[in-house]
């Protein structure tokens, strides 16, 4: 139903929308909050443990959750508080909502895909790491992902239909990154676990470490952040579950939008996808000790910090 401002339009009453904004602001101020602290602490890390490739793809992905939650997640938000009060809302703005949405989850999938890649070279090839994986290639991957996404996302814009966009965009970053995922990273832990301790420690936690001089990497560091890195793909995509199967039904019976309680289900799906944004920093934090020690020492928890020396530092 239209308001008497074209730009704006008038939402249909809504009894589940109040539970859902407040979930939804819980979530997202969760996730903004901890997502910016992880930035924060990647960029200011007082040990530089965290200037690596890797290191910049977990930056690239806090970066996606943050920009889906302060937007997206708020955004979402303030929808369904107009819903539940049946106010008119700005279409340019549920525009915006949806467009930054769909950005940040296809640079988060592909984001996944290159930490997939960057333990891959990790694990089957760690006396090379340092030579495959550098700087100026993982920010040459990011920056790709990014531009795709932008060109994926202007299907729409283009005459694409809003069901077969979402039908694509589903299997296309979800169910063949997943099989992918599903794939190579059971045979990349049998690999790694098959190894021998001494040969784990040639890589440190993300396969760049710079431990100080004398002190041998611990043998469990690299293990840790990839164990870290499953945890965080296995999250995601559970968490995209719902939205998945949501998105789906809507392409196979497009009729179906007009239904309350798919209308729910959609709404439903997002909220739980919305949740791996914040679970992402709490996994580095529990997993991976110099995440949680950059982290600690921003928050003020750690004393007495030691800062590298230069030289040990270029080691």
């Amino acid at each position: 139903m239209e308001g008497h401002n074209s730009s704006t339009e008038i939402i249909p009453y809504n009894s589940h929308s109040l539970p859902l904004a407040i979930i939804n602001f819980l979530l997202s101020t969760g996730a903004s909050l901890s997502n910016g602290l992880l930035i924060v602490a990647i960029i200011f890390d007082p040990y530089n443990d965290l200037r690596t490739p890797s290191a910049m793809l977990v930056t690239n992905l806090a970066i996606t959750d943050l920009l889906n939650s302060l937007i997206a997640g708020y955004g979402t938000f303030i929808y369904d508080v107009f819903k539940y009060k049946n106010w008119a809302f700005n279409r340019t703005a549920l525009l915006a909502i949806i467009v930054t949405s769909a950005l940040a989850i296809v640079c988060g999938t592909w984001c996944m895909l290159l930490m997939l890649a960057d333990r891959y070279v990790a694990i089957l090839h760690p006396l090379v790491y340092r030579v495959r994986v550098t700087h100026a290639r993982v920010k040459l991957a990011i920056a790709l992902s990014w531009v795709y996404s932008l060109v994926f996302n202007s299907l729409p814009i283009l005459g694409v239909s809003k069901q077969l966009y979402g039908f694509i965009s589903s299997h296309l970053h979800v169910t063949i990154p997943a099989l992918i995922i599903g794939t190579v990273y059971p045979r990349l832990i049998l690999i790694f676990r098959s190894r021998p301790a001494t040969l784990r420690t040639v890589l440190g936690g993300d396969g760049a470490d710079r431990a100080p001089r004398g002190v041998r990497p611990g043998p469990r560091r690299d293990g840790k952040f990839t164990s870290a890195i499953l945890t965080l793909i296995v999250c995601f995509y559970v968490s995209f579950i719902p939205y998945f199967i949501a998105l789906n039904i809507i392409y196979l019976y497009p009729h179906g939008e007009n239904i309350v309680s798919l209308q729910v289900f959609v709404e439903v799906g997002f909220v739980v996808l919305l949740s791996s944004g914040l679970l992402n920093p709490i996994v580095y934090a529990l997993r991976v000790p110099k995440y949680r020690k950059a982290i600690k020492a921003i928050l003020g928890v750690t004393r007495n910090v030691v800062l590298p020396s230069s030289a040990e530092s270029s080691l």
